[in-house]
C-alpha cells in the first residue's frame, strides 16, 4: 500500500532520495493546501521540486513569538478549530523554522483538514529536524493513512 501511495505521486520507492546537509530533495510540486516559501521561510520551491534550505539562526524574541503563537495554536486545536489552530502553527514556523514541534502540530491540523500532502511534508520536516522523537513519526505515520 505505501509503494502505491508513493508511486501515484510520482516517487519512485526504489530510487534513492538526493540528501545534503542543506537541502532535502522531494520529488512532487506542493497542492494547493500546501505551504510554499512564500509563508514557510524553511522552503525553495524550484520548479517542481522544493528544497529545505540552511535554517536561519532565531532570536530571542523570535523565539517568544513563536512559543505565543504555539500556545494560541495549541487552543484552537483544543476547541477542534483546526483552520486557525493550522495559522497559529504557521506563524510559529516563520518566527522558529528549528522547531520540529510546530510542523508536528501543523501537520495534525492539516490531516483534521484532509490535506493529507500537506501533513506528510510537515510529518517528513518534523522527523528531519527531529529524528528521534517518536511523535514526529507518528505524525508521518498518520498522514499516510
Amino acid at each position: 500500500a505505501c509503494i502505491t501511495l508513493l508511486e501515484s505521486y510520482g516517487v519512485d520507492p526504489c530510487q534513492e532520495e538526493e540528501r545534503t546537509e542543506d537541502k532535502i530533495k522531494t520529488s512532487r510540486r506542493p497542492s494547493q493546501h500546501e505551504t510554499t516559501e512564500r509563508d514557510d521561510p524553511t522552503l525553495l520551491d524550484i520548479g517542481s521540486v522544493q528544497y529545505i534550505v540552511a535554517l536561519p539562526d532565531v532570536s530571542f524574541d523570535s523565539t517568544e513569538k513563536a512559543i505565543t503563537m504555539k500556545k494560541r495554536g495549541n487552543e484552537h486545536f483544543q476547541r477542534k478549530e483546526w483552520q486557525e489552530a493550522q495559522e497559529c502553527y504557521t506563524k510559529a514556523i516563520s518566527s522558529n523554522p528549528k522547531d520540529a514541534t510546530f510542523y508536528a502540530n501543523r501537520s495534525a491540523c492539516h490531516v483534521q483538514l484532509g490535506h493529507h500532502e500537506a501533513a506528510l511534508r510537515d510529518a517528513s520536516v518534523a522527523v528531519g529536524l527531529r529524528p528521534e522523537w517518536t511523535k514526529a513519526h507518528y505524525r508521518k505515520a498518520v498522514a499516510l493513512l
